[in-house]
Order: C-alpha cells, then sequence, then structure tokens
C-alpha cells in the first residue's frame, strides 16, 4: 500500500490499529495529523477543520501571564466547547469576524511531535508550533506549542478532542491580538 492510501485509511470502531503498536508508527500517524491540521489552518479551511473534532470538545489558549491557567478557576483568552468554536468558525467563514477580514496569511510550522496511548481509543500528542501571521504590511511571529487528547477514526486516522494551544510568549505586545485559530 502507498503513503497517500495508508494516511487515508479509516480506522473502525476507534480502535488503534496494530500498525500504530510501535512508537514510531503512532507519532508519524499523529504528525501527519497535525500536519493536515495545520494545513487547513493555514489555508483557511476552518468548515474542514472543524470536521476534525469531536462533539464534545475543549479549545483552550491561556493568557500569557497564566500558561498553566485551570480553566475552572482562571481566565484563558479561549475556552471554546462545541457551540463556541462554531460560532468562532461561523465568524470567519461569513466575514463577521472583522480582525481577519481581509485575511492575513498565516504560515506555521509545527515539530517535536510526541504521542502516546493513554487508553485504547484515546491518544495524547504533544508538539511546539510557530505561527507567522502576515497582515497590512506587519509580520507577527506566535511561538508556543499544543496539547492534545487526540480519539481515533475519522478520515484522517484521528478526531481532536482537546487542543490546548499555549503562546510561548511573556504578552501580546506588539501584536496586540490573536485574531486566528492557532
Amino acid at each position: 500500500m502507498n503513503k497517500a492510501s495508508n494516511s487515508k485509511r479509516p480506522l473502525a470502531d476507534n480502535a488503534l490499529p496494530q500498525s500504530l503498536g510501535s512508537d514510531i508508527n503512532l507519532r508519524l500517524a499523529v504528525e501527519n495529523f497535525l500536519y493536515h491540521e495545520a494545513e487547513l489552518l493555514d489555508t483557511w479551511c476552518v468548515e474542514e477543520w472543524l470536521a476534525l473534532w469531536t462533539e464534545e470538545l475543549s479549545y483552550l489558549v491561556p493568557s500569557t501571564d497564566k500558561p498553566d491557567g485551570d480553566p475552572r478557576k482562571d481566565l484563558l483568552m479561549i475556552q471554546d466547547d462545541r457551540f463556541l468554536l462554531h460560532q468562532r468558525v461561523r465568524s470567519i467563514v461569513n466575514g463577521t469576524n472583522w480582525a481577519e477580514n481581509p485575511r492575513s496569511t498565516i504560515r506555521r510550522s509545527i515539530t517535536n511531535v510526541q504521542a502516546k496511548v493513554v487508553k485504547e481509543n484515546a491518544v495524547e500528542a504533544k508538539a511546539n508550533f510557530v505561527v507567522y501571521r502576515s497582515q497590512a504590511a506587519s509580520l507577527n511571529i506566535f511561538p508556543g506549542h499544543a496539547e492534545y487528547l487526540l480519539e481515533t477514526g475519522g478520515p484522517e486516522g484521528f478526531y481532536i478532542r482537546m487542543k490546548r494551544a499555549v503562546l510561548d510568549l511573556e504578552e501580546l505586545r506588539p501584536h496586540g491580538r490573536v485574531a486566528f485559530i492557532l
């Protein structure tokens, strides 16, 4: 089986296939999934990106002054469930997200991917990222790391149940805001 057809193979019954049993195969599968997620976000295919998520989800971006913030007691920059994430995507698609109208050019790099099985159908993953955002003759750089809880399944091999994107910045200045999806 060639690489392209293997990466698109759906997983049956949300179980990890035996081919993902080794650490390297699991890491490569997760890495390919994260690259796919990055491509969807960089090309503003946000509806397709939303389809990568489970129904019960958590998308978190802690404040820069409290990167380990607990969403139950701390204020986060983003703390979305399915409804709020859908609204965020909808505002980008219909142009009501004024900060991204016109849309900026986004490019992200994903590195240092790590993955481990935590349950039969669940994988914890971590990765570093750098997002380059060009808009209105300025370039902003957002370094950080992301923590994921992935569930097996779907056409890309996984669904995102939880994503925590932590910016490795002391403050958002001179950027001022995060108007795009990390």
